[in-house]
């Protein structure tokens, strides 16, 4: 087959978009003539960093599905039901040969919009515990590809799952830590602690590691990375100003891997993308979940972690200055913990499930032509 079209549905938030990104980017160098199609909203992730990729994105109404019943839940059923509508209109007129999801309010209406028109659907599941779209969905796709082997027991169909890993950008594995730290504008000779808030931000987080740099900030031969979010961002900025502390703070930062690989430890929420890349460029991990995740699925990726010696957790609620500025503080002076922790980070990670994941959806595409 010369040519073949991929549809792509998955953002919303940077957890969903950068998988979807790095399996397009794979797909396009397995195969030059792949044509790709993002199917997003006009507020997420996607729409803000797509022209920079330079793949086309057709946008859908969707908004996430809250748990309690009320007018809130109403509006997003009928979104759903719109949104639904619209990704129909767009895989008619663009005749994708598969469809990808990878998460996020948007892929529901999207994957069942594919599957009405009956194309074959690929899912790939970041998390340990899976969303409800995607355990109902899975009866119905040809392949659905786990990142954590706990997920298993959640999918009650298992002859189309494979546990292959979560992809990550290849950009991730080439960087160094000389030009990550050149390109964040930090010294080489101070030990990097970064505070990643995620691409939607995460007060509590900001909140507590503003009071943890103001504690440790009299240790000497420390600087900070602060990535805050939009919301946070002036305000983390002024705070740190005030403490007069060698730091750089970001609202977001594009290249990751330069924040990654400038990282001596990562103060994070527990995304499954985040802990996924933490975990393969090495990263030892403080891990923060976020309390309010469906099914708890943040507190499952990071015990996960935890488990395999690769992070430490702290929960939302026991979340203060002083109890985060004591466990990095212990984690610095221990240098054995630290690079056992990275270790086990690398030991962790699944390499190669960008291209298991690709050449998967090529070999669908191919049938399908």
């Amino acid at each position: 087959m010369s040519r073949y079209r991929v549809a792509i549905s998955g953002g919303g938030t940077g957890g969903h978009f950068y998988p979807a990104l790095a399996l397009a980017d794979e797909l396009r160098r397995q195969r030059k003539s792949c044509d790709i199609l993002f199917i997003g909203t006009k507020k997420g992730i996607e729409a803000r960093l797509l022209p920079r990729s330079r793949y086309p994105l057709a946008t859908i109404h969707a908004c996430g599905m809250p748990r309690k019943p009320g007018l809130r839940q109403v509006k997003a059923i009928v979104l759903a039901l719109v949104g639904g509508l619209q990704a129909m209109s767009s895989l008619v007129k663009y005749k994708p040969h598969v469809v990808l999801g990878t998460g996020g309010y948007v892929s529901g209406p999207v994957l069942i919009a594919a599957k009405l028109l009956r194309l074959p659907c690929v899912v790939q599941e970041q998390n340990c515990v899976p969303g409800m779209a995607n355990r109902l969905l899975c009866r119905w796709v040809e392949q659905v590809h786990i990142a954590f082997s706990e997920s298993r027991k959640y999918f009650p169909r298992k002859d189309n799952l494979f546990l292959t890993g979560n992809p990550v950008r290849a950009s991730l594995l080439r960087g160094s830590r000389v030009s990550g730290l050149r390109k964040l504008r930090l010294s080489k000779n101070l030990f990097t602690v970064a505070f990643l808030g995620g691409s939607q931000g995460a007060h509590s987080l900001n909140k507590a590691a503003i009071e943890a740099v103001e504690i440790l900030k009299g240790d000497g031969g420390l600087q900070f990375l602060m990535l805050t979010g939009r919301d946070d961002y002036s305000w983390m900025k002024s705070k740190v100003r005030s403490l007069r502390v060698k730091a750089s703070v970001r609202g977001f930062v594009w290249n990751m891997e330069a924040v990654y690989h400038c990282a001596d430890l990562a103060v994070s929420r527990a995304g499954a993308s985040t802990i996924s890349e933490l975990a393969a460029v090495g990263v030892p991990a403080v891990l923060v979940p976020y309390p309010h995740a469906a099914y708890g699925h943040q507190e499952a990726n990071a015990r996960a972690m935890e488990e395999k010696g690769a992070a430490r957790v702290i929960l939302d609620s026991e979340l203060s200055g002083e109890t985060l500025a004591a466990l990095i503080r212990d984690l610095i002076r221990s240098k054995g913990a630290l690079r056992t922790m990275s270790i086990n980070a690398r030991q962790y990670a699944r390499y190669g499930a960008r291209e298991k994941i690709a050449h998967a959806i090529e070999e669908l595409a191919a049938a399908r032509a």
